[in-house]
């Protein structure tokens, strides 16, 4: 009896010491990926080569959605320049067919198992294009892809919103400032992107938005989107 009680309190001691090293190695693994993506966030570059400037990331799996939905910008700003329909309903008619086209081809996030660490990520990502500028936004969001890509930390469903966010807000930025300069379009005072930085940190700098800050991280499409084409339609 003895023998089999000793067995029984052998075995409890094996389970809890075994969760402890997992959870020990999951925090760890944590730890790396934040200190990883910090040392991105925080390293100094001097860029030289033009091609650093390419907005798409071949090591990004995902990298196809921020082409799709920056494609389906551009036409919306055509249309909201050109007036053939009311603004709100563009609007609605561009975050549907996001959604829409996302889903089709198995690039839209789901919302299973958020962590904490993904939002720290997805805020690194927007303060780099707040206090570096967009050229080496594109550089660095392209490093901190490919560090998360290979990591193992996060699921493949937690990997995979991270790297459609940044995919999605590179190229977006890419392709409305690409359709300011095809149409040569500008008023006098403050440009698309001056009005878009604006509203970006007008949200990180908030205290009281908190709820906010992290809704409009999460569902993109329908925040950080209607944001940029704000701005946009402001300049027509």
């Amino acid at each position: 009896m003895k023998k089999v009680a000793f067995l029984v309190l052998l075995m409890s001691f094996i389970t809890v010491s075994c969760k402890k090293t997992e959870y020990s190695e999951k925090e760890i693994q944590k730890d790396l990926l934040i200190e990883q993506v910090s040392n991105i966030v925080n390293l100094s570059i001097n860029p030289s080569v033009p091609d650093d400037f390419m907005v798409i990331n071949c090591n990004n799996p995902f990298d196809a959605a921020g082409v799709i939905t920056s494609d389906i910008t551009y036409d919306f700003l055509i249309k909201a320049k050109d007036k053939k329909s009311s603004i709100s309903m563009l609007k609605s008619e561009l975050i549907n067919e996001t959604n829409r086209v996302l889903w089709e081809l198995n690039l839209n996030p789901d919302t299973l198992n958020y962590d904490d660490v993904e939002y720290i990520i997805k805020d690194f990502l927007i303060d780099i294009y707040l206090k570096e500028g967009f050229e080496i936004f594109v550089l660095k969001s392209k490093e901190i892809e490919n560090i998360v890509n290979t990591d193992i930390y996060f699921n493949e469903n937690q990997k995979k919103r991270v790297l459609l966010f940044s995919s999605v807000l590179r190229h977006n930025i890419s392709k409305i400032k690409e359709f300011f300069i095809e149409n040569k379009m500008s008023k006098a005072g403050p440009s698309w992107e001056d009005c878009f930085v604006d509203k970006l940190r007008e949200l990180q700098e908030c205290d009281n938005c908190l709820v906010e800050r992290v809704l409009c991280i999460f569902a993109w499409p329908t925040c950080l989107g209607v944001k940029a084409i704000d701005c946009a339609i402001a300049i027509f």
